[in-house]
């Protein structure tokens, strides 16, 4: 999901609790934070 660039680390726990696993966060062209990854 796309958070903003300061969001990463809450978001990354927000969708480990939900029961993802392998979450990651992704940087933009501009190398800012800003989409995290999870897998069911």
């Amino acid at each position: 999901m796309e958070h903003g660039y300061d969001q990463g680390e809450v978001t990354r726990t927000l969708l480990r609790d939900a029961g993802l696993t392998q979450c990651e966060t992704v940087r933009d062209l501009a190398g800012v934070p800003r989409v995290t990854l999870g897998r069911l």
